[in-house]
């Protein structure tokens, strides 16, 4: 990652914005009320601006018309949007009905379709609740990936595990993120040395992800191709047996 270059797109961000973004306080709940009185499923929209609120020791972040639904006092889902997300207690992500994500730490949410989402993991510990995934593919800290709804084989659609982008990061996190050209260059810096590791772990990674989706796939087709023999193998002595006790020519 470039820092001097991010340094500088920071510092222009940040000129052009002035005082950066602002914090908005209005937002829409429902139903309506949920938010304050903690009922569930709580849905939360944010007109305009950004939404800054905490939940405890947890810090939500929404962005400019973000859409956020809280399932439980632990358990959120990103409808649309971005957020920043800070928490010093468990946090349940539902990406989808069947994969949900467990985050302590700092994460970036980006919703890119109604099925899509990217996620970063900006300084958390992340944990997969999926059968459909390997726990090997969590999210390390400094690195981002997209995931989306099923594929064909039953498994969830995704990306390839990749050091977070800077520059991109950077660009989407600025206006929510509500902070001082110091305090966003302060942090900027703390991202920098948690991601330091980042590109040298990428290549291994990489490999390590690719060889285990390949022995994966690998096995289910080579499970198919043994039930398709035994299909076959079973046929024929149906056909052998039918030959038998009627007495036709089996050729």
């Amino acid at each position: 990652m470039n820092m001097g270059k991010l340094l500088f797109i920071l510092t222009l961000f940040l000129a052009v914005s002035a005082t950066g973004s602002t914090h908005s306080a209005f937002y829409v709940d429902l139903p309506e009320g949920c938010f304050n009185k903690k009922v569930y499923p709580c849905a939360l929209r944010v007109p305009s601006g950004f939404l800054r609120f905490e939940r405890g020791h947890d810090v939500f972040q929404l962005g400019e018309n973000s859409d956020l639904v809280f399932l439980g006092p632990k358990k959120f889902k990103l409808l649309k949007g971005r957020a920043w997300i800070q928490s010093k207690s468990d946090l349940t992500i539902e990406v989808q009905p069947e994969f949900l994500m467990s985050s302590q730490g700092e994460i970036y949410l980006e919703k890119l379709s109604s099925t899509g989402i990217l996620i970063r993991n900006l300084d958390s510990e992340l944990s997969i609740s999926s059968s459909r995934l390997l726990p090997s593919e969590a999210l390390p800290i400094g690195f981002q990936n997209w995931y989306s709804g099923m594929g064909t084989q039953g498994q969830i659609v995704r990306g390839v595990i990749r050091p977070i982008d800077g520059e991109e990061f950077l660009r989407s996190w600025l206006p929510l993120a509500g902070l001082s050209v110091a305090q966003a260059k302060r942090k900027v810096s703390e991202y920098r040395e948690q991601w330091a590791q980042a590109v040298e772990m990428a290549s291994k990674l990489y490999q390590e992800v690719v060889d285990r989706r390949q022995a994966s796939v690998a096995e289910k087709e080579a499970q198919v191709q043994r039930v398709r023999l035994r299909r076959q193998t079973e046929k024929k002595k149906l056909r052998e047996i039918f030959c038998q006790k009627n007495g036709l020519d089996r050729t």
